[in-house]
């Protein structure tokens, strides 16, 4: 089929007149020749897909003469509105109002819209400028109300006669695009009308939607006037949009059961195997599908893979039917009774852009736990300038928050870290101190023009509760927990009349439940005492009570439950919670109510042996059949009961994983919403916010490195690149005014400042200015870095004495909390893995000719850690290495005097936890780079074999990918890290998903020209 496939594709390409490839014999009547505005945004997106990867080189490149005539004739009636038609007059409905040529269609636009899109994303030389511009007005009239169709929808087209129907394809289509263009957009208020547009018409798809009886797939009729089931191609224009509204964070896209969406392709194969141009279900139609209707089905199905991947076989192995010996392409198969012999230009391009992504999609083999565990990265020519392209723009200051959940509203700052939050077009509330809105509620009936809003102030992060009536600010109340440390907000939910919240508090290293009334006027009160909650077991420790993400979720009957960690909680009126553990679980990823109580989608407590990886599974409430998970099917996903099953997907391919990832970052806790611009008095920077925001480079440095990965993560890049940009801003700001130091880890909580925490920090805002173009000038950074390399003013100091030889050498320098500061282990050497990130911020920092007193001493910790660990830059094979050393590791007894604050202590044995672990190894890379080019080679080999098998974190491989370009990851370790329940993992998300997308493509090298990364 790949043969046939890629044969198919060229003859095609061959077809199209250079100068005008979307020119030639058009489907209407009189079969007239003209330009089509679809057929060259088809064969634009069939040539964007193919010259990504390097395929077919050799063949003249039609998109950017594609592109250019789209934007050139962008009015081509004159009459200064902006889209696209028909080169022909058309009466759409057949009531006698006829169109003149170039009328502005809806779908046309919208199809166009998408090819202009498609082409900014991919190609750095498209005419951002032009395009951006073009896309704007294209949009701008859907916006107006009036010219929507009766149930909201956009309409047909833009004339008055057309908008009087519904017509589903076309609204669903734009309602799409829609929504991916506003994620571009700055301005609340205008990303707020095109949120509103973009939902109206998901909205109206919602409420007509249809259920096929025989196998439970969604479908929609042509329009609401009309008793017609969409054919083939205006069956998939509404997939189509429905997808990329999902994946550009509709807030709508969770209410579409999307298995049962693309599942409707099925319904167009006919009982005896035939292809049908309607579904089988409509029998008053036997019709073969026109090459058109193929070529759209096919681009749907082999883009999407899972569950309908087969169905992209199934349709190019129909192409041959309709080629003629002149090696064009038939409007229906050859032979079929009663129909014309055609050849349409449209149609062709349509088959072309289908063609090519079944190409794409039937290169990629099958995965599972047996896939090899080196992955190479390769990059064409032109795919770190064009990631690089993609990521270079800043916010405006005042610009939309990206990266948020939709309950967030649209969110800016002022210069004063005010916040505005517009939650419609017309609702807009301005907050009335500095800080981050981290949680908006609106109370409908509870309390109708009563929105709820949880603020954390700037910059001190105590925490507020806000209630606005309407615009006006009708209440504000402090919550705290006691007298030291604040409330840091985990999860909050309206429900029965009611707002609860569940916060933590560091001191007592707790989750507390609470709840309030909700009065008439005035401030909530509450119902009763705070509720502790039991541990969340997470498996680094009771310190890290605060590392899983918390969920509500509410039932139809009045139920209310808390999710987290591996613990489910029902929640009382008063707050007060009954505890379950979820056996089995080791954490809780996502939750789905079932009729009986709650189903967990978990990663597991025991490691299956054939993935070498805590595997992922699903815990179902008794009576309710847990779905079956394959993880060589893809990363699971969307745990959801679809009224009568516990039903599961299996993410794959770009477009499944970009919709993952995506809605990830949206739900949790939301996207690192809970501690944006958060300071770091109670340590949560270095030990969360840190992570992700590492994650949010990896993303953007894989990108580059990849052209496959560039397809997946590239129409993030704008967004993510804001989001650090902004991030970077306030963390700046914090480290400036000195509130970088904690009181989380100190005997009398007074404040520290603890180097592998600035250390952290450090290589953070080192990677974000040498990484990024055009990186914001960060005031903090020179004073940072001279601060971490001389420990200045630092609990630890520098030490070259205090431990047995045996320990280590005489005179050569490691880490000390000195006896008496104020930390629990006064007196001792720090464990490896806190000297060691010590010892990588300060090489990766000193720069060329750095003196001998800042380098000598990281280098003698990274030599320690050799001696001591790592023989000639190789880490023990077993994984596992001690996390103490030295007194610590010894003990001591009150008699020998060393500590204060714990005079005696038997010593601990214990081994070095994996984060601890992927600290050290990225410290022994970066130093043995120093070392000579054996020693770095050893020490790259090591770090990568235990990074494949999952000893470390994925992004161990960070510093791998320069000299190797590969990724050294097994499939089951991907797996185990390929979804984002908690911030911090978004740093290791990048890494598993690149993986086990490119498992299945590195099968089978790519043709055509092709080279590692720089």
């Amino acid at each position: 089929m790949l043969t046939t496939a890629a044969k198919a594709a060229t003859e095609l390409h061959a077809s199209f007149p250079a100068d005008r490839p979307g020119f030639g014999t058009t489907d209407y009547p009189g079969h007239a020749e003209g330009d089509v505005p679809k057929a060259y945004a088809m064969v634009l997106l069939g040539e964007l897909e193919r010259l990504h990867t390097g395929w077919r080189a050799g063949e003249g490149n039609l998109a950017r003469t594609a592109g250019e005539w789209l934007l050139a004739h962008a009015d081509s009636n004159g009459d200064g509105v902006i889209g696209w038609g028909l080169p022909v007059a058309w009466d759409a409905y057949q009531d006698g109002s006829v169109n003149p040529a170039h009328t502005e269609y809806t779908i046309t636009t919208a199809i166009v819209i998408d090819a202009l899109l498609t082409w900014l994303e991919r190609d750095a030389g498209a005419p951002a400028a032009r395009i951006r511009a073009a896309v704007a007005a294209a949009i701008a009239p859907y916006l107006e109300a009036r010219i929507a169709s009766p149930t909201g929808m956009a309409p047909y087209s833009l004339t008055e006669a057309d908008r009087r129907y519904d017509t589903f394809n076309p609204a669903a289509y734009l309602a799409g695009q829609i929504q991916r263009a506003s994620v571009q957009v700055d301005d609340r208020s205008l990303r707020a009308r095109y949120a509103a547009a973009a939902d109206a018409t998901m909205r109206a798809l919602l409420a007509h939607r249809r259920t096929a009886a025989d196998s439970g797939h969604w479908y929609w009729n042509y329009s609401v006037q009309q008793d017609l089931p969409n054919d083939l191609p205006h069956a998939g224009y509404v997939i189509a949009g429905i997808r990329t509204y999902a994946e550009h964070g509709g807030r709508l896209a969770a209410s579409f059961d999307w298995p049962s969406v693309i599942g409707h392709l099925h319904d167009f194969i006919g009982n005896g195997g035939e292809l049908r141009a309607f579904p089988k279900f409509f029998a008053a139609l036997d019709l073969p599908p026109r090459s058109y209707d193929l070529g759209f089905a096919m681009f749907l199905a082999c883009s999407d893979g899972g569950a309908v991947a087969a169905l992209g076989t199934t349709f190019v192995g129909a192409v041959q039917a309709y080629r003629t010996p002149q090696a064009r392409y038939l409007k229906y198969p050859r032979g079929a009774p009663a129909i014309e012999e055609l050849v349409v230009n449209e149609y062709e391009a349509y088959l072309y852009r289908g063609l090519t992504s079944c190409a794409m999609g039937l290169r990629a083999g099958p995965a599972g736990a047996d896939s090899a565990a080196v992955v190479p990265l390769v990059a064409n020519a032109s795919t770190a300038e064009l990631a690089r392209h993609l990521a270079a723009t800043a916010a405006a200051p005042a610009g939309v928050v990206p990266l948020l959940p939709a309950g967030a509203g649209w969110v800016s700052f002022d210069a004063a870290r005010r916040a505005s939050v517009t939650l419609r077009a017309d609702l807009e509330l301005s907050m009335p101190q500095p800080g981050v809105p981290v949680q908006v509620l609106e109370a409908g009936s509870a309390a109708p023009g009563t929105t709820l809003v949880f603020l954390r102030r700037h910059p001190d992060n105590e925490l507020l509760l806000l209630r606005f009536d309407g615009t006006g600010l009708a209440c504000t109340l402090a919550v705290r927990h006691a007298s030291d440390g604040v409330a840091a907000l985990r999860a909050a939910t309206l429900h029965d009349g009611r707002l609860h919240a569940t916060y933590y508090h560091n001191p007592s290293l707790a989750n507390w439940s609470i709840a309030w009334q909700l009065p008439a006027a005035g401030c909530p009160v509450p119902v009763a005492a705070v509720s502790r909650l039991p541990s969340l077991e997470e498996p680094a420790g009771m310190t890290y009570e605060m590392i899983p993400s918390l969920r509500f979720h509410a039932d139809g009957g009045g139920r209310l439950w808390l999710a987290g960690g591996n613990q489910q909680f029902e929640v009382g009126p008063s707050g007060g919670v009954t505890a379950q553990r979820i056996t089995g679980c080791r954490h809780i990823v996502e939750s789905a109510v079932t009729p009986v109580g709650l189903a967990h989608l978990c990663v597991g407590a025991s490691t299956d042996a054939r993935l070498q990886a805590n595997a992922p599974l699903v815990v179902a409430p008794a009576g309710v059949e847990p779905p079956a998970i394959d993880t060589g099917r893809g990363v699971p996903w969307n745990l959801h009961w679809n009224g009568s099953a516990l039903r599961i997907e299996h993410a794959q391919g770009v477009h499944q994983l970009r919709r993952l990832l995506r809605r990830d970052l949206a739900q949790t806790a939301p996207g690192g919403w809970l501690e944006f611009g958060i300071n770091n008095d109670e340590g949560r920077i270095p030990w969360s916010q840190i992570y992700y925001l590492n994650g949010l480079l990896d993303l953007l440095d894989l990108a580059r490195r990849d052209a496959q990965l560039l397809e997946l993560f590239g129409p993030l890049l704008p967004e993510v690149r804001r989001r650090l940009d902004l991030e970077m801003a306030w963390l700046d700001e914090h480290v400036a005014a000195g509130r970088y130091r904690t009181r989380a880890f100190t005997v009398d909580r007074s404040p520290a400042l603890f180097a592998v925490q600035t250390s952290r920090l450090l290589l953070l805002l080192h990677r974000y200015r040498t990484e990024l173009p055009g990186a914001l000038d960060l005031a903090s950074y020179g004073a940072l870095r001279s601060s971490v390399q001389g420990l200045h003013d630092h609990i630890e100091v520098l030490a070259n004495t205090g431990e047995e030889e045996r320990w280590i050498r005489p005179g050569r320098y490691h880490l000390r909390w000195p006896r008496g500061s104020k930390f629990v282990f006064d007196g001792m050497p720090v464990p490896f893995n806190h000297q060691n990130e010590w010892a990588h911020a300060v090489l990766a920092t000193a720069g060329v000719g750095a003196p001998p007193e800042v380098t000598i001493p990281a280098i003698d910790v990274i030599d320690h850690f050799i001696e001591r660990i790592a023989p000639e830059g190789r880490l023990p094979e077993s994984g596992s290495w001690d996390y103490w050393w030295g007194r610590a590791y010894d003990g001591w007894t009150v008699a020998d005097g060393y500590s204060i604050h714990t005079p005696s202590y038997a010593g601990d044995h214990i081994k070095a936890w994996i984060s601890f672990r992927t600290i050290d190894a990225l410290a022994l890379v970066s130093g043995t780079e120093l070392m000579g080019d054996e020693m770095a080679q050893r020490s790259r080999a090591s770090v990568a074999q235990l990074a494949a098998r999952g000893q470390l974190y994925p992004f161990a491989n960070r510093p791998l990918v320069d000299a190797m370009a590969a990724i050294h990851l097994g499939h089951g370790p991907a797996a185990q890290y390929a979804r984002v329940s908690s911030p911090w993992e978004l740093a290791n998300a990048p890494w598993s998903l690149a993986r086990l997308l490119l498992e299945r493509a590195r099968l089978v090298p790519p043709a055509g020209p092709g080279k590692p990364a720089p």
